[in-house]
Parts: C-alpha cells; sequence; structure tokens
C-alpha cells in the first residue's frame, strides 16, 4: 500500500472539518468534490448541508446525486463512490468514500481525518448501503 499512499499523500491526514473543500480542512463530499477535480477533472456541484441532517431525515446524498450523473453498480472500481450508513440506527446513508485501490481500498474523510479504509472490514460491510459509478 505504500505505493498508493504516496500516490494519495497530499489528502491522507487533512484534517476534518464540516463542509470543508480544501486541504485545510474536508468533510466526505469535500473530499469527493477535490479528487474528482484533481484526478478525474470533473467539477461536482456543491451544496450546503447541516452537520447530522441524516438524523433530522434528509436524504442530502440521494437526492443531490441527479447532478453528479452517478448510476447505482454491483461492484468496486477504481474512483467509485461508495455511501456508507455511519449510524447503523438511520436508515439514510451519510458518508461516502471513494474506492482507490479495487476491491476494497478507499479514501474517506473521517473525524479524525482523511485516511486510508479497508471495506472488508466486518465493521465497515455491515454499513454500506451502495456502490456509485460517474458516467462524465
Amino acid at each position: 500500500m505504500k505505493k498508493l499512499e504516496n500516490k494519495y499523500r497530499k489528502y491522507l491526514n487533512a484534517p476534518y472539518k464540516h463542509l470543508g473543500r480544501d486541504l485545510s480542512g474536508l468533510d466526505c463530499f469535500g473530499l469527493l468534490i477535490l479528487y474528482y477535480k484533481d484526478f478525474k477533472n470533473i467539477k461536482l456541484k456543491d451544496w450546503y448541508y447541516e452537520e447530522d441532517w441524516h438524523k433530522k431525515g434528509h436524504n442530502h446524498i440521494l437526492e443531490k446525486s441527479k447532478y453528479y450523473n452517478f448510476i447505482e453498480v454491483n461492484d468496486f472500481q477504481k474512483d467509485d463512490v461508495v455511501l456508507l450508513k455511519m449510524d447503523l440506527h438511520s436508515k439514510i446513508p451519510n458518508h461516502v468514500c471513494i474506492i482507490v485501490q479495487p476491491p476494497n481500498i478507499g479514501i474517506s474523510a473521517e473525524k479524525g481525518g482523511v485516511m486510508l479504509i479497508d471495506l472488508n472490514r466486518n465493521i465497515l460491510k455491515r454499513r454500506i448501503y451502495g456502490v456509485y459509478r460517474c458516467q462524465n
């Protein structure tokens, strides 16, 4: 994974910041915006969301997905977006990560900062809501 970490080094350990959109602080959607701009040359539409929006019944990720030309898929490919339910008591996905090394290594902006994660870990496997691929 050393080679992989080098490629994404500029993102790793960036601190968490709600609505963060640059390396001084990122949330999961900010990481997605920056990643797609840097690696896919795609500018994703940004939007405002309050913290803990999923607890208020808002399904912002899926409601806004029509703007991004993403389709749901059944496998993991590089650059796919994985929606996760980090709150197992909620039916609404509230977190995204990006597949950087199929089939299971993703990059994610967590409360502890941006890090690589293994989606094969049981704790994460049961939180996966769906996998989406950009059609741009």
